[in-house]
């Protein structure tokens, strides 16, 4: 219910339960009496008159109640037939209002438009990435993850085929699970053409589980997992590709890595799995795997007739499943959780070196279900920050204009007080006043909704691109539905509400007579303090976007200037797949001398080189290492990270060796195994010591370390010192490398003859995937280049808005003391005393916003310091850079009205009334 106080401010009649009950008894009394009367005169006796009246009018109580709810529903209907009157007379009077004043309107509305459509856009950014179901997946919140911890001890690890046995045998009938697992791009042939695909392996319940319906065909019939089922489902987006979306694909044959696989059907478009990844290109059976990464061109009897089926389903250290739960009604993830924790609990009571940890504990098993269970969880958390500091950004961004508005309105209020005055006089109340100022505000706040909805559509597109371009394995549906456009219209709402009550209620509380005498010098006093207040609340937020963009930007200079030991600039990456069956490791290391030699001769070419890994690209390998007398202490993690290269790759990368030697083509099959190891693994296992000579265990091999590698960042800019390992290609072969190329010149310029060398070495090779290395380490700084520029942006747009703020406060000052510094000039006040006193105000106001802007930046920066490298969130140099810039250009925004006060002709002025 609606209070009675806020019910006059908005104009609705008041009219309680209590003097509603009263005039219904009074009605009802009325009646009786009557009655009693019209008896009596006719000639009973008055107690009979009263007994038989009451007889007559029947059941008094219910009389009552159904009288009382007619008047009360008759009251309502009229209330609301009267408010909607006045307030569509509010609409027109308004309107006509802001068209008579259209630079007002046209200023307010898009200022709006601005904080408005930022928070619709970013709004739909943040829903497509956490809050939006996955496609195509039914009923996703029963859906549930399980993760096994892995060996170094993060929980959220992959887990092994016969665990999955173990858990969906355990479970029983409180959870259906299904498993999923990723592999490289595999060489998908489809006649003569062949081009590298992203393929997924799943069991043949998953897509039954997620309840996905096929475009095209059928999905996977579910059965036994290991059996070998020689079919594929084609991603929507392949299929559209390469297929030319047509319907008859079904029944095809293709060949997957060597494997001839029959299409069976097509996944619906942006289907990329329970946790919103980004759709794969091909769907085959996990019981096909083993024979697809061994080479194997038959099928495998039973699923396991081979040494890599036998360690894929066989062996639970073989860890690279996915995998996935729907509850049935009434079962709660809690209760698989506990009962799965109690089943890795028997596992390693079981087998205790398969499911120990690098402590030597018990893996642990956890389930996690919800909305959470759309993304990794360690996704979900760096994305709900990221998201948080977004929505803070625009919502600030969002204040600022509001404030600005108000400023507007109460200027606005200013000059209409005379209009106040006349109409209280004429008995119009306060409350009306506020009423009709209110809604002149959610006029300005619709428009400017409505443009801010229409900028918002535009920004989406490019925010979609950030989205996809961002380091996670995820897909963003960003778009603007139902969803967006209420929460444009409350974020519209709100704006009305927070930039409009407080004119309008200042406005309103204008005292009429001493207004009318031309003595409203209190009032105006108040309103310019208000307006001074909001000025500085302005100075302060901006400054707060402020600090947020000196810090990242200066982080991001440092993100590059303190070294990525490495030079990234002209260097082309083209990945290279020679998997088996078409090659053996002979014919593949034939393969990559050839690449090297005719790339190497091109023009413009400057360096080439293979190397596995690309740093800071996301992908990564790792290994146990045993250093020769190193006693690891208990629970140490042995396992490092490691890259095969080619000679010379260290050269193109720009990698200091050192000490000892880089690999040469001595360092080839038959010879004594080498190795190179970088300054992060000599300070972690031999401190201070001369390594080279020394000697490595990786399994049963035992290597020589030959040279010591300049440490470079391998998987994130602000990551401690890394131990790697370079293991030379010629020596153990890797059926996936990536191609380096440093030119002279721009890298795509030479791409087409890279590209077509490498066709005429092997002309069925598929290469996909190209790109530099600048924009394969763009990803690292992309979250931090993003929040960058959002905040400079945002920040010099706020800056903006307050100064203009400034300028007005100031300038409105001005023309409201004209006569007093008309007098005070007549008197012998020089013009640059009054210039003074003036800039002073103005920067008194900064100064405020300011102190107000540093205290509110330190804690705003906290939540970005894990975005930050090399900046502590307290750095002076940054805090001392934004405060002068902004007191600059404080100064030239007191300085314009200050300049106009020296120029007042004191006869004029004094002339004034």
């Amino acid at each position: 219910m609606i209070r009675p106080g806020i019910r006059r401010i908005l104009g609705i009649p008041v009219r309680g339960r209590g003097s509603l009950a009263d005039h219904v008894d009074e009605e009802i009394r009325l009646h009786l009496e009557l009655r009693r009367a019209e008896l009596i005169e006719r000639g009973w006796v008055p107690d009979a008159a009263e007994r038989e009246a009451r007889r007559r009018f029947g059941d008094l109580e219910e009389s009552r109640r159904v009288m009382r709810r007619m008047a009360n529903w008759r009251t309502r209907r009229m209330n609301a037939r009267e408010w909607l009157a006045t307030f569509r007379q509010d609409i027109r009077y308004g309107a006509r209002q802001l068209r008579r004043s259209p630079g007002f309107a046209a200023a307010s509305v898009l200022a709006l438009a601005l904080g408005i459509g930022a928070n619709t856009a970013i709004f739909s950014f943040v829903d497509g990435l956490l809050l939006r179901p996955p496609a195509h997946v039914d009923e996703p919140e029963r859906l549930v993850r399980v993760y096994t911890s892995d060996f170094s001890g993060p929980l959220y690890g992959a887990s092994s085929y016969p665990d999955y046995v173990d858990f969906s045998e355990g479970l029983g009938s409180a959870a259906e699970l299904a498993a999923i697992a990723s592999a490289p791009p595999m060489p998908l042939v489809t006649g003569d053409e062949a081009e590298l695909v992203a393929v997924e392996y799943a069991t043949p319940n998953y897509f039954s589980l997620l309840g996905v319906d096929p475009v095209v065909g059928r999905l996977f019939v579910p059965g036994s997992a290991t059996e070998w089922v020689a079919e594929i489902v084609l991603g929507y987006d392949l299929w559209r590709r390469s297929f030319g979306g047509r319907a008859g694909v079904v029944g095809e044959i293709v060949r997957v890595n060597g494997q001839s696989l029959t299409v069976v059907g097509v996944a619906p478009r942006g289907f990329g799995g329970p946790g919103g990844r980004e759709p794969a290109d091909a769907y085959v059976p996990i019981g096909v795997l083993p024979a697809i990464r061994s080479g194997v061109t038959g099928p495998l009897q039973g699923g396991a007739s081979t040494p890599a089926a036998d360690s894929f389903f066989g062996r639970r250290g073989s860890r690279g499943l996915a995998i996935v739960g729907r509850l049935p009604p009434g079962v709660t993830a809690d209760v698989v959780s506990s009962r799965l924790e109690a089943i890795g609990a028997a596992l390693f009571a079981d087998d205790p070196g398969a499911w120990t940890d690098v402590r030597d504990s018990p893996r642990r098993v956890t389930t996690i279900g919800g909305r959470q269970a759309w993304l990794s969880p360690s996704v979900h958390r760096s994305m709900i920050g990221f998201a948080g500091v977004l929505m803070g950004l625009v919502g600030l961004v969002l204040l600022i204009a509001c404030a600005n508005v108000a400023n507007l309105l109460l200027a606005r209020g200013t000059t209409r007080r005379r209009e106040v005055a006349v109409r209280l006089a004429m008995g119009a109340g306060r409350g009306r006043l506020v009423r009709q100022f209110f809604t002149e505000s959610l006029l300005l706040a619709g428009a400017g909704g409505t443009i801010g909805m229409i900028l918002a559509v535009s920004v989406t597109s490019v925010l979609r691109r950030v989205g996809q371009a961002l380091p996670i394995n995820a897909a963003f549906d960003v778009r603007l539905d139902l969803r967006v456009l209420l929460f444009a219209v409350g974020v519209s709402i709100f704006a009305g509400i927070v930039f409009g009550l407080l004119p309008a209620v200042a406005t309103a509380r204008r005292d009429a007579v001493s207004t009318l005498k031309g003595e409203g010098l209190a009032s105006g006093r108040e309103s310019s303090t208000l307006r001074a207040g909001l000025v500085a609340g302005q100075v302060a937020i901006c400054v707060v976007l402020l600090i947020c963009a000196s810090l990242l930007v200066r982080s991001l200079r440092n993100a590059f200037d303190t070294g990525l030991g490495f030079e990234a600039a002209r260097v082309l990456l083209v990945p290279l797949a020679v998997p088996a069956p078409g090659y053996t490791p002979e014919t593949g290391q034939n393969f990559y001398n050839t690449a090297l030699e005719r790339i190497g001769t091109l023009p413009g070419v400057e360096q080439v080189a293979l190397g596995q890994q690309v740093p800071l690209s996301g992908a990564y390998s790792r290994r146990p290492f045993l250093p020769e007398g190193y006693q690891p202490g208990p629970g140490e993690d042995m396992e490092l990270d490691f890259s095969y290269v080619s000679p010379g790759y260290l050269e193109l990368m720009r990698i200091p060796v050192a000490g000892g030697l880089a690999f040469d083509e001595s360092d080839r099959e038959g010879a004594a195994p080498v190795v190179i190891v970088n300054q992060a693994f000599v300070d972690r296992f031999w401190p201070g010591q001369d390594v080279v000579g020394r000697r490595l265990g990786m399994g049963p091999t035992t290597m020589q370390i030959i040279g010591v590698a300049e440490t470079t960042k391998l998987r994130a800019l602000d990551e401690e010192p890394r131990p790697n390992v370079y293991l030379p290609l010629a020596q153990r072969f890797s059926d996936r490398m990536t191609l380096h190329v440093r030119t002279v010149g721009d890298p795509a310029e030479l791409l087409p003859s890279v590209r077509a060398e490498l066709g005429s070495i092997d002309p069925d090779l598929p290469i996909a995937g190209e790109r530099t290395l600048e924009s394969a380490i763009a990803g690292q700084v992309l979250p931090l280049r993003m929040a960058g520029t959002l905040f400079s942006g945002f920040g010099l747009v706020a800056l903006t808005i307050a100064m203009i703020g400034l300028y007005g406060v100031l300038a409105y000052s001005v023309g409201q003391r004209t006569r007093e510094i008309g007098i005070r000039i007549a008197l012998g006040a020089t013009g640059g005393r009054l210039a003074l006193s003036i800039v002073l105000r103005g920067m008194l106001l900064v100064g405020v916003g300011v102190g107000l802007g540093l205290l509110g930046g330190l804690v705003a920066a906290r939540p970005l310091a894990g975005l930050l490298f090399g900046v502590s969130v307290t750095d002076r140099n940054a805090l001392a850079l934004l405060i002068g810039l902004i007191s600059v250009i404080s100064l030239l925004a007191s300085y314009l009205p200050a300049r106009r006060a020296t120029r007042v002709d004191p006869m004029v002025a004094i002339r004034q009334t």
